[in-house]
């Protein structure tokens, strides 16, 4: 939005004397920061047409530029010292267009107008003017709450506390502003995921690295098809069990044409019995910080095993549910939540089928 205000400027740019046909580019020369004592603000006494631009701010300031500093009475009110600001050191960082007419700001955005983010994390605003092209560029950041994220003169913003907070950019020409609005929320402890509004404590060695998609391997390539999600399931397992990468063509991963894995790494075996059981034995293995693969039944017969990788934070377990289990799903290396993957693919966990643990 565009609002009248008193003269409101970083104070490196009064410090240029100006003929009317002299304009400053608001562009460090050889920095992408300008320093913090300069990045301050100083207060003048001249609106113009509602609002106030650079020239103008150089306009009504030219006067005291005869003197290498200036005037005392605004550093005070910027509230930094008065030595800090001599002509030289603003010359340094401003570059200087002689005979081209200003481009003014007519307009400001932020690429990011809202953002959850955890303590310790950053982000960058990304305030921009339009036209794309105007001569000054500069912004000045404020947040509503830097106990709870805090802004730097960048519009970097960095998440402090738990809360809410409003990060406003307003543009030094012009006094257009744009806002973006940050949720902090509290850290997520280390080892555990927030997937679709839960959380799930996850196994020891879990790695973005281990999710392995099957159609990546040839191998496992039969009439066409790849039938390699046994093999990519322990592949995946074994890798965040044993913490290293085993890769579902590795030669510690048994293949036979026409069967399938040979689970040489899974090779405790769980079948015959209740899904309860089968979840209450993937419970018990994450409580030990490892996976387990598990097989399930199509409607149409076919088989496909998945790997169970996380349990619900707080989680009943004298009464497990799929839909307390986070999985990866080797057709696409994908994680998905085991109850909405059986739902939505029309599958099932029948008794006799099978689910593999690394360690009983």
């Amino acid at each position: 939005m565009r609002k009248s205000i008193k003269i409101k400027l970083i104070a490196a740019i009064t410090a240029i004397s100006i003929a009317a046909s002299i304009s400053v580019a608001a562009i460090a020369a050889e920095s992408n920061e300008l320093p913090s004592s300069l990045a301050k603000t100083v207060y003048g006494d001249v609106d113009h047409d509602g609002y106030v631009s650079t020239l103008d701010a150089i306009k009504i300031m030219k006067h005291s530029l005869r003197a290498q500093y200036i005037p005392r009475e605004n550093c005070i009110a910027a509230g930094i010292a008065q030595a800090e600001l001599t002509l030289n050191g603003a010359l340094k960082i401003m570059k200087i267009s002689i005979n081209k007419k200003a481009v003014r700001v007519k307009g400001a955005s932020v690429r990011v107008q809202s953002k959850n983010i955890n303590i310790g994390e950053s982000f960058s605003i990304g305030a921009s003017v339009s036209p794309s092209n105007a001569t000054n560029q500069y912004f000045a950041y404020k947040s509503s709450n830097p106990n709870v994220a805090e802004v730097d003169s960048l519009g970097n913003i960095t998440a402090k506390a738990v809360g809410n907070a409003t990060v406003t950019a307003t543009s030094v020409d012009g006094g257009y502003s744009a806002k973006c609005a940050v949720t902090v929320n509290a850290q997520q402890p280390a080892g555990t995921m927030s997937f679709a509004g839960a959380v799930y404590k996850l196994c020891d060695n879990y790695s973005e690295s281990y999710l392995y998609d099957q159609r990546n391997y040839k191998k496992f390539v039969e009439n066409g098809s790849n039938v390699g999600c046994s093999a990519t399931s322990e592949a995946i397992g074994a890798s965040m069990y044993f913490g290293k990468a085993i890769t579902p063509d590795s030669a510690q991963i048994g293949w036979i044409n026409g069967v399938g894995a040979t689970f040489a790494l899974a090779k405790y075996r769980y079948s015959d019995c209740s899904l309860q059981s089968k979840l209450k034995t993937a419970y018990n293995q994450l409580q030990k910080g490892n996976p387990t693969i598990i097989n399930t039944l199509g409607s149409y017969g076919d088989d496909h095993w998945v790997t169970i990788i996380g349990v619900k934070t707080g989680a009943n377990a004298s009464s497990l549910k799929s839909e307390d289990f986070l999985i990866v799903n080797p057709w696409g290396g994908v994680i998905g939540n085991l109850g909405t993957y059986l739902a939505n693919n029309g599958r099932s966990i029948p008794n006799s089928y099978s689910m593999r643990a690394f360690e009983e």
